[in-house]
């Protein structure tokens, strides 16, 4: 069985957003969320705004958030992620 290979540009948005949860981890596990969230969003929304350069993609947005989801889960299945609660 052949899986189906992400495209290069959505591989990166999803490690953009595990590396951007991570570092913000420390600080507050929901917190570090949020962040992850904003980054996709925000970063849409400035796409959008400079047409002229960059061209916007809501799957760029999703495949961020869905990078700090698998850190978000791994945080609560693991002892240290319960204990930031």
């Amino acid at each position: 069985m052949k899986l189906p290979l992400i495209p290069q540009d959505k591989a990166n948005h999803l490690i953009y957003g595990l590396v951007i949860y991570t570092v913000i981890l420390p600080i507050n596990i929901y917190l570090a969320m949020l962040m992850v969230v904003f980054a996709g969003v925000g970063k849409e929304v400035y796409d959008h705004m400079n047409r002229d350069e960059h061209v916007p993609d809501l799957y760029d947005a999703i495949y961020i958030v869905v990078g700090g989801l698998i850190g978000f889960i791994i945080s609560i299945i693991t002892k240290e992620g319960l204990q930031l609660f």
